[in-house]
């Protein structure tokens, strides 16, 4: 069974669920059932994570990669692939991941790599409130203006991934520029069709094929109000092998009787819609992002002064 030909390898809370989204329905392109696989990563190690407050009950990473669970495991993702030409995959984690550029390029040398960027202090701010529906405490995740005002570990974290400079750097290093298509988030949401005609004539697919990009796409997040039972949801489906290792269908399975049986006994997450930034945080975040701003201005040759806004 063939290796994925294409990646959407990130930036996380950019924008790769709606691109992955639209392009599951190119009769042409095939992604497995579970989008967010992770295989081509190791990050974060125990202490890491245990510095984060990223572990689960019993001390392992909350997340991380399943490069330890080897090729077998990742291969039976695909078995149902029917010969489409375009084999995809989806993972976020990728793009900051130390190892991955590296592992991609050693299993996938050929592939090519679809990256969205979004502006970075946003980008933060998405992923702070994405973690909090995790159940943290709330040492380990207090509210983003304490973070801000005194430097917390997971704030150096979230903002570790909107570097976008030194990530990308680590993917040139392994991958030739040609292979690589960098995208904004901006322009997939605001020329969503023309963004999408770009990625299909980079992935060498006809566009006219897909039903529609108009897919649900908004900014809320559930956040349990069951802190506890969240993170041990978590716990299961991310850092157990058990888990892990049983096949997509009996995953699929297993999520669906999870989604009834909260709905059912009220347990399951509620919609959130977070509140705006604040501007005076906001500024105190810009400059650590000029760098990369610069960076990626000249990659793609877009003006995104927007970015540096207050």
């Amino acid at each position: 069974m063939p290796l994925p030909n294409f990646f959407i390898a990130g930036a996380g809370k950019s924008g790769t669920t709606k691109l992955w989204a639209i392009l599951r329905q190119h009769p042409d392109v095939y992604f497995p059932k579970e989008k967010e696989p992770i295989f081509f990563a190791t990050y974060p190690s125990e202490p890491r994570s245990a510095m984060l407050g990223l572990t689960s009950f019993w001390g392992r990473p909350l997340v991380g990669g399943n490069y330890k669970l080897g090729l077998d495991w990742y291969l039976q993702l695909f078995e149902d692939w029917n010969q489409q030409a375009r084999i995809g995959e989806a993972s976020g984690f990728y793009f900051f991941d130390p190892s991955s550029a590296e592992l991609l390029s050693r299993h996938v040398p050929d592939a090519k790599l679809i990256f969205i960027l979004r502006d970075p202090v946003d980008r933060v701010y998405s992923q702070y409130w994405q973690e909090k529906k995790w159940g943290l405490s709330e040492k380990n995740c207090p509210s983003f203006s304490e973070m801000v005002q005194t430097g917390h570990p997971r704030l150096d974290f979230c903002c570790e991934v909107s570097h976008y400079k030194m990530h990308i750097e680590r993917f040139m290093h392994f991958f030739p520029r040609h292979q690589m298509l960098f995208l904004t988030s901006d322009d997939l949401k605001h020329k969503t069709n023309a963004t999408i005609e770009t990625v299909c004539q980079f992935l060498e697919l006809d566009p006219n094929k897909i039903p529609t990009t108009q897919v649900a796409y908004h900014s809320s997040h559930k956040v349990s109000p069951f802190p506890a039972i969240e993170r041990l949801k978590y716990t299961f489906l991310h850092s157990t092998t058990l888990f892990q290792r049983l096949t997509p269908t009996t995953k699929e399975r297993l999520l669906s009787l999870k989604k009834t049986l909260f709905r059912i006994t009220g347990l399951a997450p509620k919609e959130q819609t977070y509140t705006p930034l604040d501007a005076n945080l906001r500024a105190q975040l810009i400059p650590q992002f000029l760098e990369d701003i610069a960076y990626v201005e000249a990659l793609t040759g877009q003006d995104l002064s927007s970015w540096k806004r207050l």
